[in-house]
C-alpha cells in the first residue's frame, strides 16, 4: 500500500519532534490554573457522564543551543503548537468526555534526554510536574464534582501522567478507584514500575478498567529487523497493540475487522504486532508502514512516535467509551 500524507507535514514537525522541545524561558513565576488562558481546553458547564484530563507532549522545539530548561506557558508559539497536539490527539474524544487539558512548562527535552534517566527524572519533576500536580488538583477541585475521569498523554505529557500515577494517586485511593484508566503512548511504562507500584496495573484485555495503557510505535527496516533505539524506551518497556488492546505478540491484520483507521488518515490502515526486541529489552509495537515518511527523526532509528496516537484515532474513541460503559456498569 503505498503512504499517503494528507496531514501538512510542516505543521507535524513540532509533533514528530515532541520530545526534542527546546525551552524558552522561565521567570519562576507560578501557573494561575483559575485562568482561562492556563488551558487548552476545560468544559465549564459537563454534560457527559466521565471527563478526560489531558497532558500535551512537548509542544515547543527550537534549534538555541542557549534556550533554558524550562518554557513559559503565555509562548505564543509554545501555545499555538500545543492547541494543535491536542487537536491531533485527545480532540477526538470531545463528543464522549467532559475535556480538560491544561497548559505546563516543560522541559527542554533536548537537553534532558542527554543526561541519565535519574538526572531526567530530577528535571522533569521540578517545573513540568508542579505544574501538572497543580493543574489536577484544580481540576478535582473546581470541575471533576466526582465523576470518573480518564487520563490521557503522549510523550513528556504520558512522562508527567507517570509521575502523578506513581506520586501523586499512590495514596489516594478514592481519587483512584474514580479512574477509568490512563491511556499514555510514547513513553515507558516498565514491567519494574508495576512492581513498585502494586496499586497498578497494565491492561491485559480491552475492557479491563483501572489500568494503565501504553505503547511505543516502530516501524521494521527493510530487512526485517528492528531498530537501534529509541529515546522514550527503557529497559522493560511494556506495548500494548492499541487495535486488539493486548500485548500477546499476535499479528492483528491491515484488513483486520478491528482496525476502524484514523480520522486523521484516512484510508489508510496498517498491521500492528506487539514485539520482544530482546536486543533493546523492552516491547516496542510495530506498525506495517511500507516507507519511512512517518519516521520522526531524532526519537529512535526506526520510531513512529509522531504518530501514537494518529495511527489509532478511531480505535482509542472506541475503547475509551468501552471501558467507561464497563466502569459505569459494573
Amino acid at each position: 500500500m503505498k503512504l499517503k500524507t494528507p496531514i501538512n507535514l510542516a505543521i507535524l514537525v513540532p509533533l514528530f519532534f515532541a520530545v526534542l522541545g527546546l525551552s524558552s524561558c522561565n521567570n519562576g513565576s507560578t501557573v494561575d490554573y483559575a485562568k482561562e488562558e492556563s488551558w487548552i481546553i476545560r468544559t465549564e458547564t459537563p454534560t457527559y457522564a466521565y471527563d478526560c484530563f489531558y497532558l500535551v507532549p512537548t509542544a515547543w522545539f527550537s534549534t538555541d543551543s542557549d534556550a533554558p530548561m524550562y518554557i513559559n506557558i503565555d509562548d505564543e508559539d509554545f501555545i499555538s503548537r500545543a492547541q494543535l497536539d491536542y487537536e491531533y490527539q485527545a480532540k477526538i474524544l470531545e463528543n464522549q468526555c467532559n475535556m480538560y487539558a491544561p497548559l505546563y512548562r516543560q522541559s527542554n527535552a533536548f537537553k534532558c534526554l542527554s543526561v541519565s534517566l535519574e538526572e531526567q527524572e530530577e528535571i522533569n519533576l521540578r517545573t513540568p510536574y508542579q505544574d501538572c500536580v497543580e493543574a489536577f488538583e484544580y481540576y478535582l477541585n473546581h470541575y471533576n464534582n466526582g465523576r470518573p475521569f480518564i487520563l490521557a498523554g503522549h510523550s513528556q505529557g504520558s512522562n508527567m501522567i507517570k509521575y502523578l500515577l506513581r506520586d501523586y494517586l499512590k495514596d489516594k485511593k478514592e481519587i483512584r478507584d474514580r479512574m477509568i484508566a490512563t491511556y499514555a503512548p510514547g513513553y515507558s511504562f516498565e514491567s519494574s514500575f508495576f512492581e513498585e507500584n502494586s496499586f497498578l496495573s497494565f491492561a491485559q484485555q480491552p475492557d479491563d478498567v483501572n489500568v494503565v495503557i501504553s505503547w511505543n510505535c516502530e516501524m521494521q527496516k527493510i530487512d526485517g529487523t528492528l531498530g537501534s533505539y529509541n529515546r522514550v524506551c527503557h529497559a522493560g518497556a511494556l506495548s500494548i497493540n492499541p487495535i486488539s488492546w493486548s500485548h500477546d505478540g499476535v499479528l492483528v491484520a491491515q484488513d483486520d475487522a478491528r482496525n476502524l483507521g484514523s480520522a486523521l488518515l484516512p484510508d489508510q490502515k496498517f498491521s500492528t504486532q506487539t514485539v520482544y526486541d530482546y536486543n533493546r529489552h523492552y516491547e516496542v509495537l510495530i506498525v506495517g508502514v511500507d516507507s519511512d515518511a512517518y519516521l520522526s527523526s531524532g526519537i529512535g532509528e526506526t520510531s513512529l512516535h509522531g504518530y501514537d496516537w494518529i495511527f489509532f484515532l478511531n480505535n482509542i474513541r472506541e475503547n475509551v467509551a468501552l471501558r467507561a460503559e464497563t466502569f459505569l456498569n459494573r
